[in-house]
């Protein structure tokens, strides 16, 4: 079975915040990350559930070339579902390939990014470049290697979400993986709703996430 890792990334903190404690989540996810079939009805609506949630920014990692190949199929669906969705909040999708830079979401605005197996390890080439140039090597520290990571999505997500039989990560680096919650399904159908939606944020605030203990 052709799977797809998906990365959701940085949510509006107003925002999500508020919606989140109205649906009284324990603990908020900033980055979350799932594994799941080709099936991209359910992905582009997995995409808008996301958007009006407050997350602002998804990494597709697909080192397959399926969502790739098939990004406008992708692209058409999720638009299709985004404006037969009735909901007061305007939401703005945009979709980059993994060779365009990817602007600073605002409010409104949720950033798809496409990655491939090979993207991962260019991110980290160019991050280490942009330290050599900006900074002296004395004094670089953690948090500027962390946030130069984090602009070539190299974050480690708070929660991944693995739906199919797939054992592996794909190819993903599993050190990003070190501290991540994991939640697995058998399927994710097409007319998934939001309220299932909603079950997989819970799920995550339900956890005693135990960093460094």
């Amino acid at each position: 079975m052709l799977n797809v890792v998906v990365e959701l990334l940085r949510k509006v903190l107003l925002e999500f915040r508020s919606f989140s404690n109205d649906l009284g989540f324990k603990r908020l996810m900033r980055n979350s990350f799932l594994i799941f079939n080709e099936n991209q009805e359910a992905l582009s609506k997995l995409i808008v559930h996301s958007a009006h949630a407050g997350i602002t920014k998804i990494t597709l990692y697909d080192p397959w070339s399926y969502i790739f190949s098939n990004r406008e199929i992708l692209r058409e669906l999720t638009n299709e579902f985004m404006h037969t969705k009735r909901s007061k909040e305007v939401i703005d999708i945009e979709f980059f390939d993994s060779d365009h830079p990817i602007i600073h979401p605002n409010f409104i605005h949720t950033a798809v990014k496409i990655l491939g197996a090979q993207d991962g390890r260019q991110s980290i080439v160019r991050a280490c470049q942009k330290l050599c140039v900006e900074c002296e090597p004395a004094n670089i520290t953690v948090e500027q290697i962390s946030e130069c990571l984090a602009k070539e999505h190299i974050c480690e997500p708070d929660f991944l979400l693995q739906i199919g039989n797939l054992k592996t990560m794909a190819g993903y680096s599993p050190w990003v993986l070190r501290i991540t919650e994991i939640l697995q399904l058998k399927s994710l159908p097409s007319n998934f709703s939001h309220h299932q939606f909603l079950s997989y944020l819970h799920e995550y605030s339900s956890r005693d996430r135990r960093i460094g203990r």
